[in-house]
């Protein structure tokens, strides 16, 4: 829920991909790309927040949780049998998958993991591979553009009944249309052919397997070097990565299963491959060409139609290739099918995109946080088609954001606002992606993000403890489910969410609900209260019923905001929505986020100071005679600048400037017109660089400014000129002024009692002596704990304090997980249970954004631990 990118097929003869067609050798990563995902297996399980395990049985085996293990930096995923008997019709294979889908997809890039393939086995084969992503991947058409299988990796041990060694195959390949009567595909064949130099993928070394994916074509590597590309079978769809072991008894795929099956788990024969790392590397946009179309920033709107430039497979992704349609000529020279009508909001919308076609908008706002999002959209639906359902999927940085769906709205330009499943922490830079899953045309007009606040506390609604209210199932929800049932005319229904935190220092905090609710009688009310550390929230004088308005259709979702006044500081909150037993209107509500706008404090810096190079108070340098000196234009700043710095030795100096201390950029503002770049001498306390000044299209053009980095002491001396007999500087420069910028070092400050962070099988307790009059206990239970999610303003280093209680008479152990990475904690005794004065402190890292910290019994430390409350600081 929080969330703290063609051509026509054609049919070739199939080819094998084997480093016998190898063309080149290329470094990890291509020139000109940057990274934008990766995973090192750090910790002692999968990172959540990155990849899903799927489990159930697909082909000949059962996928289990069990067969993928952390450990050491690396991910192994194993194959083993149970139930062996002799035959293989009552063996029972286990093995894993795993996959990104909906957490991380990304069109195009170079994909690259480091793997090692350990053991092998008839009927068993390993994979690295992309699939498109979504709710359902895309399949159906002969056009690959929609969405393809694109096989980086596929290692079969063998293949027949008299086994031939494939351990010297590169196998990788592509599919698309499905499985069945449409299925096309290239780059397979079951011929081996030997890898160069004898190579065999069997060596137990780690070696590097890679595709190079772009609008125009595949190229797949092998250590670097390229050993297939083809142009045939390019998808543009939004994709996953996936990681799997699989087994099919296929004579012509990887040979039959062994009669014996893989032997028991952990067994030598077990077939498995080990993966380092997995890493993409996205296109730079200095070389793609994206950037945002306009400078509009959030909060706001953007209009759809305002989507980034830098082309199809960089902006955006439109099939037809059909341009702007036949009402505007809006962007012209862009494929995407623009319609004008004085109903959309800049007169403007995106018309009748089709099946997963795409559009991105790069983010600019000078007020990074937390945002919610909605879309205005409008459709006729066709009632006599049940699959008729305008489904919308949206990303954020390639992190899916959730569905929607939209009915009719009354006409084609009948454009209703719809809120997205999920909230988001945005800053400049970000991408936001729309992406069209409908099976019917809608018509797209603007982005509208709402600005929320720097902190954030969401809940699902399904979270909340329930009284009358029940819990439904859907796809068009943040967490695949709401909570509904605040209907009823004779009972109170609450939905009670606890420790509902109230930041730094308490007082008004926002409450966002995404909410759905069909109503046609604008008479009605849903009668729904709110009730905050048991006071309503009032309205002249009587209490507040929400006032909601009709979402249109069950399918739609709108949000809601009020003020929550007079919160405790911390998570020392009990927010109740309560039915007030009169109404016999229903509500759906998805989610709720707790916000609060508190400013990010800043210490050792981050000042700005601007100082005009003709400020009395700076000195002339040069020789005398030949110093630099002030004039005046009415161009620069102020309508002064310093030049003659042509001179030796000439320029300017900016003594004793207080503009904070430690690392800062300086921006130079200037006019070169001398028709050639200028290179001069930057001096800060006695330490030089060569700062080049490049041409500008006149002496009088003041628009030029370079940056160069320095370190500060907080009072220094800063010169700009030109170096003695230097040959190299003699150009003529202007100097108007210089901007100072002091790195800023943000700071955090949190706490939070334990009580309300537990899971498992983990309970609150209650003694005097505890913080607040609480604790949690049980973390002797297997897999449980507490765990808290706080957001930090920066990546930084932070100490975080437990307070504890130890009355076992020994040490206690338990494992900390900081965003997967997991530290196993000693915990000394304390006199006895009740005594609660136990502190532990360590040094974290936290990132940017929302972070998960959990406190858990994780296999390891069956003894008690009580733990109090926690702090965070630096």
């Amino acid at each position: 829920m929080l969330v703290s990118t063609r051509d026509r097929l054609r049919r070739v003869p199939l080819w094998l991909c084997s480093a016998t067609l190898a063309l080149s050798a290329v470094a990890s990563p291509p020139t000109n790309y940057e990274l934008v995902f990766e995973d090192e297996f750090t910790g002692s399980s999968l990172d959540p927040s990155i990849w899903h395990i799927d489990e159930g049985a697909r082909k000949d085996a059962i996928n289990v949780a069990d067969a993928i293990e952390v450990s050491n930096g690396q991910l192994t995923i194993s194959t083993w049998t149970e139930d062996n008997q002799t035959g293989t019709a009552n063996d029972v294979h286990h093995t894993g998958f795993i996959t990104t889908n909906d957490l991380f997809l990304h069109p195009f890039g170079y994909f690259e993991a480091s793997i090692r393939f350990d053991q092998g086995a008839t009927g068993a084969w390993h994979a690295f591979w992309l699939m498109p992503g979504g709710s359902t991947p895309i399949w159906g058409t002969p056009d690959a553009e929609t969405g393809a299988e694109i096989d980086i990796i596929e290692y079969r041990y063998t293949r027949k009944v008299t086994p031939i060694d494939l351990t010297a195959d590169m196998h990788c390949a592509l599919h698309w249309n499905g499985y069945y009567g449409g299925h096309q595909k290239t780059g397979t064949d079951p011929d081996p052919q030997p890898l160069n130099n004898g190579d065999s993928l069997m060596d137990g070394q780690f070696h590097t397997y890679a595709v190079l994916w772009t609008p125009e074509k595949y190229e797949f590597y092998f250590d670097g070097t390229k050993v297939w590309e083809t142009t045939d079978g390019l998808s543009f769809a939004y994709s996953n990565i996936i990681l799997s072991s699989e087994v099919a008894s296929n004579v012509n795929w990887a040979g039959v299963t062994p009669e014996g099956g893989y032997g028991a788990k952990g067994a030598s024969t077990n077939p498995k491959f080990t993966v380092e790392y997995v890493r993409v590397y996205n296109l730079k946009d200095s070389v793609s060409g994206q950037a945002a179309f306009n400078s509009d920033p959030i909060p706001g709107t953007l209009e759809a139609e305002n989507f980034d430039v830098g082309g199809k497979g960089v902006a955006y992704y439109d099939k037809s290739d059909s341009g702007p349609g036949t009402n505007t000529t809006y962007r012209s020279g862009e494929d995407v099918d623009i319609d004008a009508d004085a109903s959309a909001s800049n007169g403007y919308y995106v018309s009748e995109p089709s099946v997963n076609e795409w559009l991105e908008y790069t983010i600019s706002t000078t007020q990074p946080g937390y945002y919610s999002a909605s879309v205005d959209i409008a459709r006729v639906q066709d009632t006599s088609d049940n699959s008729d359902n305008g489904m919308m999927l949206f990303y954020a940085n390639g992190e899916q954001l959730g569905l929607n769906r939209t009915d009719d709205t009354g006409g084609w330009t009948s454009f209703a606002t719809q809120s997205i499943p999920s909230y988001l922490y945005l800053q400049s830079g970000d991408t936001f992606t729309v992406r069209f899953e409908n099976s019917r045309d809608i018509n797209f007009d603007a982005i509208h993000f709402d600005y929320l606040g720097t902190k954030a506390d969401a809940r699902e609604g399904e979270s909340a403890t329930l009284s009358g209210p029940t819990i439904i199932g859907s796809e068009l929800c943040s967490g695949s489910q709401f909570i509904t049932g605040f209907g009823s005319t004779t009972t109170v229904h609450t939905a009670q969410f606890d420790n509902v935190d109230g930041f730094n220092d308490g007082g008004d905090v926002t409450m966002t609900l995404r909410y759905s609710w069909y109503n046609t009688n604008v008479n009605k009310t849903t009668g729904v209260k709110v009730k905050v550390n048991g006071a309503y929230l009032q309205n002249n004088g009587s209490d507040l019923l929400i006032p909601f308005v009709s979402t249109g259709s069950w399918n739609h979702w709108k949000n809601i905001t009020l003020t929550l006044p007079n919160m405790l500081a911390g998570a020392n909150n009990t927010v109740i929505l309560e039915s007030n037993a009169i109404s016999n209107q229903n509500i759906r509500v998805d989610s709720v986020i707790f916000t609060r706008d508190e400013p990010l404090p800043v210490t050792g810096g981050g000042q700005i100071t601007t100082i005009e190079a003709e400020d009395s108070g700076n000195i002339m340098l040069g020789n005398p005679g030949n110093e630099a000196y002030v004039a005046t234009h009415a161009n620069a700043s102020y309508g002064a600048y310093v030049k003659g710095l042509n001179k030796s030795n000439a320029g300017v100096e900016f003594p004793s400037i207080t503009a904070g201390s430690g690392q800062a950029t300086i921006t130079i503002y200037y006019a070169n017109g001398s028709g050639a770049s200028s290179n001069k001498a930057l001096e800060v306390n006695g330490v030089s660089q060569d700062v080049t000044f490049p041409a500008t299209s006149s002496l009088t053009d003041f628009s030029g400014s370079v940056q160069a980095t320095v370190t500060l002491t907080g009072s220094d001396n800063i010169k700009i000129y030109r170096k003695h007999n230097d040959s190299t500087d003699g150009a003529a420069l202007r100097i108007d002024y210089i901007v100072i910028e002091t790195t800023a070092t943000a700071s955090i400050d949190e706490y939070t009692e334990a009580e309300g962070l537990e899971f498992g099988q983990a309970i609150q307790g209650t003694h005097a002596n505890a913080s607040n009059g609480a604790y949690v206990d049980r973390f002797n239970k297997s897999a449980s704990g507490i765990e808290w999610i706080v957001t930090a303003p920066a990546d930084m280093q932070a100490t975080l304090t437990i307070g504890y209680g130890n009355g076992t008479g020994s040490e206690s152990l338990k494992m900390l997980n900081v965003n997967g990475v997991d530290t196993l904690l000693t915990f000394p005794t304390t006199t006895g249970w009740n005594d609660y004065s136990g502190v532990f402190q360590m040094t974290i890292d936290l990132q940017a954004g929302s972070n998960v910290i959990k406190l858990w019994r994780d296999g390891a430390g069956i003894d008690s631990l009580r733990v109090d409350w926690l702090s965070l600081s630096n």
